[in-house]
């Protein structure tokens, strides 16, 4: 026998209150896998970048001299590389874009271990043995479920020391 049209309503009723949960649910895990996925595409990166910065020549200069600048430059570039070519965009309306990218040397605001003034050294290259460079990129993720948010932002790091060969660009 066929079901009544009580049954039916009944039916209904529980897909309109059921469905809405079920999708609130699969779209919050969608979003949880495509923040993962840009964290792993920004530490990469930064892995990258890092394995650059750790042995080109004049990254250990003169924060305003042309050498730094140019090492500097293609830290940057090899950092953001692969991001912009995956998963993140440059642009602001992308469901992830990057926000900033940055090579953050021992001694410079932003870095964990700044040098005690209790500790004298001699240079800016025996500094460079003894701390970790670090390479930072930024993106906003647009969450498909704004819910309490409507986008996070998700780091990528990666941290090294530099190597006593250099490469030179």
């Amino acid at each position: 026998m066929g079901r009544t049209s009580t049954e039916r309503g009944v039916a209904l009723l529980e897909l309109a209150l059921t469905l809405p949960l079920v999708l609130f649910i699969v779209l919050s895990f969608l979003d949880l896998a495509r923040c993962l996925a840009v964290k792993h595409v920004l530490s990469k990166g930064a892995h990258n970048g890092l394995s650059l910065a750790v042995t080109v020549a004049g990254i250990d200069g003169d924060p305003t001299s042309s050498a730094f600048i140019t090492a500097q430059t293609a830290v940057i570039n090899e950092a953001t590389e692969f991001p912009t070519s995956t998963l993140v965009s440059t642009s602001s309306t992308s469901g992830a874009a990057l926000l900033s990218a940055e090579l953050i040397r021992p001694g410079e605001s932003g870095h964990p271990t700044a040098p005690s003034p209790m500790q004298p050294w001699d240079s800016y290259q025996s500094l460079m043995v003894n701390e970790p460079l670090i390479v930072r990129l930024r993106a906003r993720v647009a969450l498909l479920t704004p819910l309490f948010q409507r986008s996070l932002i998700i780091e990528g790091s990666a941290i090294g020391y530099r190597e006593n060969t250099t490469q030179s660009l």
